[in-house]
C-alpha cells in the first residue's frame, strides 16, 4: 500500500509539470524536451523505488518468511528474481541507448 502511495505520488507530480509545460509559453521543440525529461526521471525515480523495493522484500522472506509455505516462499523470491532481472536487462538497454 505504502509503495503504491508513492508511486501514485510520482506519477501525479510527472503528470503535473507535463501539463504545466504545456500550458507554458516556450516552443514546441523545448516544451518536448522538457516533458521527455520530465517523464525520464519520474520512470527512473519509480524504477530505483522498484529496485530498492525488490531488495527489501528479498530480505524479508529470507528473515521473516519461515510462516509461509516453504514453496509459496520460493516462488515469490523466483518472482522477485525474474523482476530484478527485467529490471538489469532494462537498465543494459537504456545505457546502450545513452551511449548511442
Amino acid at each position: 500500500m505504502k509503495s503504491e502511495s508513492v508511486f501514485a505520488l510520482i506519477a501525479g507530480a510527472a503528470v503535473g509539470v507535463a501539463v504545466g509545460m504545456l500550458l507554458a509559453r516556450d516552443n514546441g521543440g523545448e516544451t518536448c524536451r522538457k516533458i521527455k525529461e520530465t517523464v525520464k526521471d519520474g520512470y527512473d525515480k519509480a524504477k530505483d523505488r522498484m529496485e530498492d523495493e525488490i531488495v527489501r522484500l528479498k530480505s524479508l522472506l529470507e528473515t521473516e518468511g519461515e510462516n509461509l509455505k516453504e514453496a509459496a516462499r520460493k516462488k515469490i523470491l523466483e518472482q522477485l528474481d525474474r523482476l530484478e532481472k527485467a529490471l538489469s536487462e532494462e537498465n543494459e538497454v537504456d545505457e546502450q541507448t545513452q551511449e548511442a
